[in-house]
């Protein structure tokens, strides 16, 4: 999936694709899926009580936010390979705490539809 997303005014290309989780263990050497699996719990409980987008970064853990960081700057590089930043802080720096709260608040769907299935688990 490939979503453009405004940052300070700025068009982003994000990618979230197959090819994401390698991406990510390849530039922070962990996990993407444990580390978005508590973010992920979260975010649906979240939604699921009625709270709004605006109030859904609010709710999270301190200890996400570098996660998260570290998901929009994966999926940034993703969607444009020729981004010269080699760290999350370096890309970071171009951009407002605000519209990198907003960024933030745009990937995490964004990384539940790629991982999204329409087939049910069927016990045997």
């Amino acid at each position: 999936m490939e979503r453009i997303i405004e940052i300070d005014g700025t068009p982003v290309k994000f990618k979230a694709t197959a090819a994401l989780p390698r991406l990510y263990r390849t530039m922070f050497g962990r996990d993407i899926f444990q580390d978005m699996e508590p973010i992920i719990e979260r975010y649906q409980q979240i939604a699921a009580g009625g709270i709004n987008a605006a109030e859904i970064l609010q709710k999270i853990h301190v200890s996400d936010m570098a996660v998260l960081e570290d998901l929009t700057f994966a999926m940034a590089k993703a969607g444009d390979p020729s981004l010269p930043y080699q760290d999350t802080g370096e890309w970071m720096d171009q951009y407002s705490f605000r519209g990198m709260s907003q960024a933030q608040k745009e990937a995490i769907p964004l990384w539940i539809m790629d991982n999204y299935t329409l087939e049910t688990t069927k016990k045997k």
